[in-house]
């Protein structure tokens, strides 16, 4: 793809050579998010790319398999977390606004400094439902990046990045095609998230590797380099900002520990004489009477009293996971009963077993 003219407003680099020159370093690691979105180009197509979000970058590949194309592994089995040149690159720093559209399932909408938009959509129902957090992961990312870019990265080009996909609205037919042909066999497309725990360790090793060069240099008399320096500072600053997130994270955690109060669907497994089929029903867990017996009340519908199907007394109950996705709570109420429950998926049915040891706990 041809690099992009260095004499016009522009938003996004479109090869190597128009890349930012600290892009290398923002490949090496892992990434915050990876995931399938369709793109829209300037004529209006939606184009299937790979997105990955990397520190101030959203970078975009137009195959996943280029992601770890050319990167040597030390062993076979070994997992690689960095990332090969992408086919362009969006500069967050020249995003003023990223926002979630509720239309046609949800539509994540970045505006640029010269008011230029940049669209992008779930390619799949399943897949929508992690767009709010791409939302969150880019709007951290840019308030983050307001207080450092100036000090930080003043190397780093001012071009605004503008949009241009014209060479992309002419590209074949069967090209689109066989690039949706390859993405559904390769499983770096899809949706991920890195935890805050693998990239907080990365940012550490990234501060020692840094400091032992820096240590070298000064051995072998060689005066710090301006970059070097840059490096270290904004390695320490992201280590800081980890860690004042660890401690509120750590504050919510405690906070939700004491107050577990919970709702969302989940499947109850049925104990009456029409079946014992599994049945989608509104949990909603909290202390209604304020006396500190937590219970559950599931309804069929909103939670609304004439929707009300059942209570699930804690006090003195047990949970126990049968699963990933599936656990199971036994009552000492009204002689003792048994509620098979599961979820849609096991982040959902851990957060659920969570609340509901912690309930359990709170009635004793």
């Amino acid at each position: 793809m041809a690099a992009l003219e260095r004499g016009r407003s522009q938003t996004v680099a479109k090869s190597a050579k128009s890349a930012p020159v600290d892009l290398a370093d923002c490949l090496k690691g892992p990434y915050l998010a990876s995931g399938l979105f369709f793109k829209k180009s300037k004529m209006g197509r939606w184009q299937k790319r790979l997105f990955q979000l990397r520190g101030p970058y959203l970078i975009y590949y137009d195959n996943p398999k280029k992601v770890q194309r050319g990167i040597p592994r030390t062993h076979p089995d070994e997992v690689v977390h960095d990332s090969a040149t992408p086919d362009a690159t969006i500069d967050l720093r020249r995003i003023v606004k990223c926002e979630l559209v509720e239309e046609d399932g949800g539509i994540i909408v970045m505006t640029s400094q010269s008011g230029k938009k940049f669209e992008l959509k779930a390619t799949t129902p399943g897949d929508a439902q992690h767009s709010p957090r791409w939302v969150e992961s880019i709007n951290t990312q840019m308030e983050g990046l307001g207080a450092t870019s100036i000090d930080v990265v003043n190397h780093v080009s001012s071009v605004e990045v503008v949009v241009e996909d014209d060479e992309e609205d002419d590209e074949d037919e069967s090209e689109v095609d066989h690039f949706i042909a390859e993405a559904d066999v390769v499983a770096v497309g899809e949706m991920s998230f890195t935890s805050q725990a693998e990239i907080y360790a990365h940012v550490v090793k990234l501060q020692s590797l840094l400091r032992a060069k820096q240590a070298a240099k000064k051995v072998e008399g060689i005066k710090e380099d301006k970059a070097a320096e840059e490096q270290g500072a904004a390695a320490t600053k992201m280590q800081s900002a980890f860690r004042a997130k660890a401690a509120r994270g750590v504050v919510a955690t405690k906070s939700a520990e004491a107050k577990p109060d919970h709702t969302g669907d989940v499947y109850k497994q049925g104990h009456s004489a029409f079946g014992t089929s599994f049945q989608k029903r509104l949990f909603v867990l909290n202390d209604s009477d304020g006396d500190g017996k937590w219970t559950i009340k599931y309804y069929k519908g909103p939670a609304e009293a004439a929707n009300l199907k059942g209570t699930i007394v804690l006090a003195g109950a047990s949970v126990t996971k049968k699963s990933t996705d599936e656990f199971e709570i036994s009552t000492r109420a009204n002689g003792g009963k048994v509620f098979n429950c599961k979820t849609d998926e096991p982040a959902a049915a851990e957060e659920w077993f969570s609340k509901i040891t912690s309930a359990i706990e709170l009635s004793a």
